[in-house]
């Protein structure tokens, strides 16, 4: 064994490693306080004169003497320059590169080779670097954001069959836990071209009331504290090659939810009868029920007043001419026709009914509503009731 071996055998005992002994020694000889060394690390007295002893110490080679501390700075001193040779044959660093390109290779190697060894081969500010490497990974890791949640918004906007917008889809995501900006939403469904289509704004002139025994006790009070308290109900026609028919649907204002439709090729009073009778028996039969509609013969023969008197149902009319006195059913038939009537050109009844029997299950089980805190009319129901 050489006089290093020694050595370094020596300063490698006592369960301490040696780069610790070696900064201890240092700091000894830097301070000359013996006493406060070895009470701060810790180690005795003749620990630490005896790590000074060997860190004196000569150590011969064939073409010189060094002592240990300089033969151990010599060894660093070799690793470093074996390190900068490899980081110099991986980089292949050449004065002509500018500095992006730099900055890039060195991002690339961040975490292999020592970043300020790279800087400093490469010419870089090693706090420039910093800067771009960090400020790199945050935009990386934003569009990496922005690709998870734009391919959720897409599943959304096609599960609801290119209904929803950008209300409604924002709604879902806070509702799942997703932290996202009304704005980021709409950033997102521009750049991937994602917008349903929009109905247009009707205008209706307001018209005189001819029958006054028709009371409106609804007067657009929308809210319901519970089920079967409040329904609405109107007819809406719809095309099928150059034949009409009509939709009756049933609506309760606590949950949003269609109670009962039905479709027949007549628009008479029997079409709007035989829906109630459908809802109030879904609904079982409930008691205290107001039921609000326009004022369409329909709803206004004896036969339907009579039926109403029968289930002790109070009733409810617009006023003359003013359909937003029955805006939650006028909207369901606008949004209705703009999700799904509108987009097909129906070629049988057939293909009606199926297509009206899809929507309705689709709005009661998965079309969330807005002033139900983003909830489908039966999450609504199970949650609330």
């Amino acid at each position: 064994m050489d006089s290093y071996e020694k050595a370094l055998f020596l300063m490698k005992n006592n369960n301490h490693d040696i780069n610790f002994k070696i900064h201890v020694v240092t700091e000894y000889m830097g301070s000359g306080k013996a006493k406060e060394t070895y009470i701060k690390y810790d180690i005795s007295r003749s620990t630490l004169y005896g790590w000074v002893r060997l860190f004196k110490e000569r150590i011969r080679t064939e073409e010189d003497t060094f002592t240990f501390d300089a033969y151990f700075k010599l060894k660093n001193d070799y690793k470093k320059v074996i390190t900068e040779l490899e980081i110099l044959k991986v980089i292949n660093a050449h004065s002509n590169l500018d500095t992006d390109k730099k900055m890039t290779i060195i991002s690339n190697l961040y975490g292999v080779f020592p970043v300020k060894t790279m800087c400093r081969l490469m010419d870089v500010n090693h706090s420039t670097f910093y800067n771009y490497h960090f400020r790199r990974v945050k935009t990386t890791q934003d569009k990496l954001n922005d690709d998870i949640l734009k391919k959720k918004i897409k599943e959304l906007f096609i599960d609801s069959d290119f209904r929803y917008g950008i209300n409604i889809i924002c709604g879902i995501l806070k509702n799942s836990g997703v932290v996202v900006s009304l704005r980021k939403v709409s950033d997102l469904m521009k750049e991937m071209k994602l917008s349903p289509i929009l109905p247009k704004k009707k205008t209706f002139i307001r018209k005189p009331n001819t029958d006054l025994f028709l009371f409106n006790h609804l007067k657009k009070n929308f809210k319901a504290d519970f089920p079967n308290q409040k329904w609405v109900g109107d007819i809406t026609s719809i095309r099928v090659d150059s034949v009409f028919y009509y939709l009756c649907v049933i609506i309760d204002l606590f949950s949003r939810k269609v109670v009962a439709y039905r479709l027949s090729y007549k628009n008479n009073t029997n079409l709007v009868m035989n829906t109630l009778k459908d809802a109030f028996e879904s609904r079982g039969e409930p008691i205290g029920l107001l039921f609000h509609s326009d004022r369409g013969t329909q709803y206004t023969s004896y036969e339907y007043i009579s039926l109403m008197r029968s289930l002790k149902i109070k009733p409810s009319y617009s006023n003359t001419g003013n359909p937003y006195d029955n805006a939650v059913v006028e909207s369901f038939f606008s949004h209705m026709k703009k999700e799904e009537i509108n987009r097909y050109d129906y070629l049988t009844l057939d293909e009606l009914k199926a297509s009206i029997d899809k929507y309705m299950d689709y709005y009661n089980n998965k079309r969330v509503h807005k002033s139900l805190g983003y909830l489908t009319p039966n999450e609504y129901e199970k949650i609330k009731v």
